[in-house]
């Protein structure tokens, strides 16, 4: 389910993550303050099946925000089969970029491109002069079933984030302060996910398995003492463990650098209990709920923050991987020089205008006195003085109306190119500048649809469509549509016969103009 790209209010965006133990909301406008926050508890039917999680999801996001179909929604989440790794990469420019980060992601984890998505988050250069980069990749199938109940309530998400790169938003918007580095620790259903912040810019990333479940996260927020629970207690050794490992790889390939402190985010950020265990085993100052700035980044929301943070054209985006972001920027900035070229040709059209009428009204203050001139001689007019005045006025308004013909065929030619597809292949084109009085001049072009057999027709009917929207067309037909074969394959040959819109204050058709 793909939601709406490239939409982005003035108001900001909405982001959510969706625990275990509740739905949490954060809506943010386009400077990252955040305007509201708020938690609604899942209730236990919730996970029954996608019908009632779904009514959960859309009755919880009425009640945080009555026009939030109008809001970029933004969800930060973790899929059993995520995969990530953080790099360090030389910059180069372009695709090859993209291409050096995905096959040296791929040369280490292998993955099935058709059943995995790929995206990747660039953090600024390091030390080394390199790039730091963390790539994460999701199965295909586990993120339609997360989400189903979103596609089934009609909730439609602008993106979808791994926690990673929520949590690289939000250290980027917050900056925790320390005189060292902060390891920045979110922790969900079965997998936990790592940020290390130093020096104002993220410099590591990992994610690993804690083996927790939807149940234990459910009674450790319920129970007042869940660190006495033996399985639980087991579960968080494991994370301990975890944890000190990343921080002694860390200072293991930067030694100059020390931990100051562990900021513990998602469901348990506010059991007292595994902050405790964490800042006793590993000796660095741990905070969860309390302590990150002020109190609307309470590592509670942290996810849901970061996802608010997000941008359509750089946050990483499993609903619009890197690829597709780059075909949508390129077609936008291909409708931006489409709407520039109509603008200029608009232009020039209101140019010709103004010099038609120039000219048209110094014919007429020219005729005006002429017509005074042989209103004041003799009954006996000299007639082959007069139709020499006669001659060259009518050869005058000849000179301009071909000047103008001239001008319109190059804007309807200019038009054409404009509004043909690099699909549709233009073979022959004839432009009839003849005026009658019942229909004005016409183009007839001649040409086949190639591409994927499936789409020739959808795009030579999107072809037509826009030509006869466009403003120098008034009247579009197509004559005929034949299948047919060129250069071994097949193609839909076509007529388009266009009947054209008149000048600007050009006036009926030549008989009239000529009679008056």
């Amino acid at each position: 389910m793909k939601g709406k790209a490239f939409s982005r209010p003035w108001g900001g965006a909405i982001g959510m993550t969706l625990d275990a133990d509740a739905l949490r909301l954060v809506r943010c406008n386009r400077q990252g303050r955040i305007l509201r926050r708020e938690s609604y508890p899942l209730p236990d039917d919730a996970g029954a099946d996608a019908d009632r999680l779904g009514n959960f999801l859309r009755s919880a996001l009425s009640r945080f925000c009555s026009n939030w179909r109008s809001w970029p929604l933004w969800l930060c989440a973790c899929t059993p089969g995520q995969q990530l790794r953080f790099l360090q990469l030389q910059q180069v420019r372009g695709q090859e970029f993209s291409d050096m980060v995905y096959w040296t992601f791929r040369k280490d984890i292998p993955f099935e491109t058709d059943k995995t998505v790929f995206d990747y988050g660039i953090h600024g250069s390091a030390d080394n002069g390199k790039v730091n980069v963390t790539v994460c990749t999701a199965v295909t199938e586990e993120l339609e079933t997360l989400l189903a109940p979103f596609s089934d309530a009609g909730i439609s998400l602008c993106g979808v984030m791994a926690p990673s790169f929520a949590l690289c938003a939000f250290c980027e918007k917050v900056k925790p302060q320390s005189e060292g580095s902060v390891l920045v620790l979110h922790v969900s259903e079965e997998m936990a996910s790592v940020v290390i912040w130093e020096s104002g810019r993220v410099t590591g990333s990992r994610i690993f398995k804690t083996g927790l479940t939807t149940a234990q996260i459910r009674s450790a927020v319920q129970s007042e003492r869940p660190i006495e629970d033996p399985a639980f207690m087991s579960v968080v050794e494991r994370l301990v463990e975890q944890v000190d490992r990343t921080i002694s790889a860390h200072v293991t390939a930067y030694p100059e650098n020390r931990f100051t402190r562990i900021i513990v985010t998602g469901p348990l950020a506010q059991l007292k209990g595994v902050q405790d265990t964490l800042q006793q085993q590993l000796g660095v100052e741990t905070v969860g709920q309390q302590g990150v700035g002020d109190a609307s980044t309470e590592g509670l929301w942290a996810g849901a923050y970061g996802a608010a943070l997000s941008h359509y054209e750089e946050t990483p985006n499993f609903l619009y991987p890197v690829r597709e972001r780059d075909a949508l920027r390129r077609w936008a900035r291909l409708r931006l020089l489409l709407a520039l070229l109509l603008g200029v040709g608009a232009l020039a059209l209101l140019v010709l205008h103004g010099i038609i009428k120039h000219g048209n009204a110094g014919v007429k203050e020219q005729l005006t006195a002429e017509k005074a001139q042989l209103s004041a001689y003799d009954p006996e007019v000299n007639e082959e003085i007069l139709r020499s005045f006669v001659d060259q006025v009518v050869e005058e308004n000849r000179l301009l109306k071909q000047m103008a013909d001239r001008w319109h065929s190059h804007a309807v030619l200019q038009a054409l190119d404009g509004l043909t597809p690099s699909t549709v292949r233009v073979q022959q084109v004839e432009l009839n500048m003849e005026r009658t009085a019942r229909r004005g001049p016409t183009l007839r072009v001649h040409g086949f649809s190639a591409g994927a057999p499936a789409q020739q027709l959808p795009v030579l009917a999107a072809y037509v469509l826009d030509l006869e929207q466009h403003a120098l067309f008034r009247e579009t037909t197509l004559r005929q549509v034949i299948e047919a074969e060129e250069n071994n394959r097949r193609v839909l040959q076509f007529e388009v016969e266009v009947e054209l819109a008149p000048l600007a204050g050009g006036g009926g058709s030549e008989s009239e103009r000529e009679g008056s």
